[in-house]
């Protein structure tokens, strides 16, 4: 499998991942995950890009429709979306405060830098850092500090625990709150060398 487009959203009909990984990969379908041995394909009808997009990342997020709706299962369960209103974190932000907490990343990438497709979903465990922690970071690899309004950064940098992989970028990071999984952001770029999932 070469091209993979791995969405989450709470509808049968949408999906939400990096509009750069639809640019990158995409051929026109998106993955549903309703197979225990792969997946199934559907046709994309309307891709939505964020108003904001620009092609330092910023805003890197799409809403896909697909053309026949994903049958839910056992194995197939849609993530909640974050309440409209959240309440406040500690900085005033309107959104869920998650630093420090283990959120779970989804992917069908390589299991290794270099690596071939895995050929079937895997997830980790990953922490969500500070806003500090996150423009610091952001700075040093990248040469400079991402929006922490509008990006999240998770996961380790230290190249000896788990992280994500080629062709896990668009997956979806959920986290636990009030006893539910919500979708709080879609995987971004890879950082450093991978290990498996």
């Amino acid at each position: 499998v070469s091209n993979i487009v791995l969405g989450y959203g709470s509808s049968e009909l949408w999906r939400l991942t990096r509009l750069s990984h639809l640019l990158r990969e995409g051929d026109g379908s998106i993955m549903s995950l309703d197979d225990a041995t792969g997946a199934t394909v559907r046709r994309l009808g309307h891709i939505y890009i964020h108003p904001t997009y620009d092609e330092n990342m910023e805003h890197d997020i799409a809403l896909v429709k697909v053309m026949e709706p994903i049958v839910w299962s056992a194995k197939v369960i849609p993530a909640c979306l974050p309440p409209a209103e959240p309440s406040l974190d500690h900085v005033g932000h309107g959104r869920v405060h998650l630093p420090k907490q283990y959120c779970k990343l989804a992917g069908w990438g390589s299991e290794a830098d270099g690596g071939d497709y895995v050929g079937h979903l895997a997830s980790i465990e990953i922490p969500v850092m500070t806003d500090q922690k996150c423009a610091h970071t952001s700075a040093s690899i990248f040469g400079r500090r991402v929006d922490t309004w509008s990006t999240l950064c998770a996961g380790h940098f230290d190249g000896t625990r788990q992280s994500p992989c080629k062709g896990d970028d668009g997956g979806g990071l959920t986290c636990q709150w009030n006893g539910n999984y919500y979708l709080v952001g879609v995987a971004g770029q890879q950082i450093g060398e991978c290990s498996v999932l």
